[in-house]
């Protein structure tokens, strides 16, 4: 009889060790830094005061980045209002276009009420394209938490599967404050034994810093940012940590707080000298505030301690790419395509950092390796700055072709639709060209180009109350404009004349 049992103890053992490495491996083979934490969620878009886009999980008012000195001119290089990205290196916190209002939102999205872009409920199913579906190893909704939140081994394991892969964040909350609350029920039993020993020492014992960091995850996920934040403290009070740094900033950019998000990287680069992780972050606000100089100096220190760093070297290359630099530019992009690293956008940047360069033999080679690697998230782009190519070597029909095709692939491409406006017009077809202009700027409200060509257009037929109410809003968006700026004192002086 004993030694049946004993057979069946060593059987579930090794049932169990079977499953925790099946769990584990699933976990590390999807995980990504980036995946840490997921997008904003609606109530964060629709009750924004100044909706905003960015590319990370945060929100900046159009007049912090348009205030901003240091930055380029919006004229030469794309704001960071739109839903192109400032960024040099596609990131998987970035974010598509918001919306002034709940119903856009909602009509825009499959599940409203849980995340806006709903990337997660994507990523909750990318196990099946791994061959996970028929072995499942967590029927997460089956199990008994407090079971197995007694066991220590289990129990971090269990949480990275339900908090990066299932997403289940509320059941990985759950999970973190069974493991607390036993943790503070065992904390003060050994208080008592403490106690009542005279000889020991009465140290107190508190939680594991490293659960307080979790719970903080899972709150931020939720939307429960000032709970997550008391967490983090507590976490970082134990024991200071580059990820709670990390979140720590998070959460300081949820509150739209750039500085203090920046003091606390810069708490942590004191602890943790040279850590790329926060020296990324701080030049992620950077880049976000429009400072490209600041921005631009930390990717350059990231690089020379990280030299395959990708975001590094593409972000470098993005910033030489809009001072007119392509030649400097290419060479990072180069650099980046020599490590291995092969997708849509870097052929894309490629294709136009050669034609600016004027190597015309690769331009389209690159080009057609972009649209041979694009999928339906970037073909739009792809096709998008194909067009400027064919502009510039004065073959408006292509262009014309790759604009519609960009607009096939994404009918909210509000760069596309100014720019097919552009060509309408030069064609004459001012009509045409009016109501596409006004579908870029209804698809994009802080994106000057539109307002600026719908301004003139609305001027050149006669409608001057139209041009008028359209050059305050241009201004708004581009305060230093002068062609607008004599507009508007024109304006002004026809209304008191008239």
């Amino acid at each position: 009889m004993q030694r049946s049992k004993h057979k069946l103890n060593l059987f579930t053992f090794g049932m169990l060790a079977c499953w925790l490495l099946n769990v584990k491996t699933i976990t590390e083979n999807l995980f990504t830094d980036d995946e840490m934490y997921p997008e904003a969620n609606l109530p964060d878009f629709s009750f924004c005061e100044e909706n905003a886009t960015s590319l990370h999980d945060s929100h900046f008012s159009s007049k912090n980045s348009r205030q901003a000195t240091s930055g380029l001119s919006q004229a030469v290089r794309p704001s960071n209002l739109t839903s192109k990205p400032l960024t040099g290196v596609y990131n998987l916190e970035w974010i598509e276009k918001g919306s002034g209002s709940v119903d856009t939102v909602i009509c825009r999205t499959s599940r409203p009420m849980t995340t806006y872009y709903n990337r997660n409920q994507g990523k909750r199913t990318s196990s099946l394209q791994l061959g996970y579906s028929n072995s499942d190893p967590v029927q997460w909704i089956r199990l008994n938490l407090a079971k197995y939140a007694k066991n220590s081994e289990i129990t971090c394991s269990l949480f990275d599967y339900l908090f990066y892969i299932t997403k289940e964040y509320r059941e990985a909350l759950h999970l973190v404050k069974l493991v607390i609350n036993l943790n503070d029920k065992n904390n003060i039993q050994k208080r008592e034994v403490l106690s009542n020993n005279p000889f020991s020492h009465s140290d107190s014992v508190q939680t594991n810093w490293w659960w307080l960091l979790q719970q903080a995850r899972c709150l931020y996920c939720l939307g429960l940012t000032r709970e997550a934040e008391c967490s983090i403290k507590m976490s970082l009070e134990q024991n200071p940590s580059v990820e709670s740094y990390t979140l720590f900033a998070l959460i300081a950019m949820r509150f739209n707080q750039p500085i203090r998000a920046l003091n606390i990287y810069d708490e942590g680069l004191l602890k943790f000298p040279e850590d790329i992780d926060l020296l990324t972050g701080k030049a992620r606000i950077y880049q976000k505030l429009n400072k490209g100089l600041q921005s631009v100096a930390l990717y350059k220190t990231i690089s020379q301690i990280d030299a395959m760093n990708v975001e590094s070297l593409a972000s470098i290359a993005m910033y030489y790419f809009y001072e007119d630099q392509p030649e400097v530019s290419l060479k990072y992009y180069k650099r980046i395509l020599h490590y291995g690293y092969e997708s849509s956008e870097l052929y894309n940047n490629l294709g136009l950092c050669t034609f600016f360069t004027h190597q015309y033999d690769l331009c389209f080679s690159m080009f057609n390796q972009a649209v041979a690697l694009s999928d339906a998230t970037n073909t739009s782009d792809v096709y998008y700055n194909l067009s400027h190519v064919a502009i510039n070597i004065g073959d408006l029909q292509m262009a014309n072709q790759c604009l519609h095709i960009a607009i096939v692939n994404d009918n909210h491409h509000s760069e596309a639709y100014n720019n097919l406006g552009v060509l309408e017009h030069k064609l004459g077809n001012i009509n045409m060209a009016k109501e596409l202009y006004r579908t870029s700027c209804q698809l994009t409200p802080d994106l000057f180009e539109p307002h600026h060509n719908l301004t003139f257009l609305t001027e050149a037929l006669g409608e001057m109350h139209t041009t008028f109410e359209l050059a305050k809003t241009s201004l708004r968006l581009f305060p230093n404009h002068s062609d607008l700026q004599n507009l508007l004192f024109r304006l002004k002086e026809h209304f008191s004349l008239a």
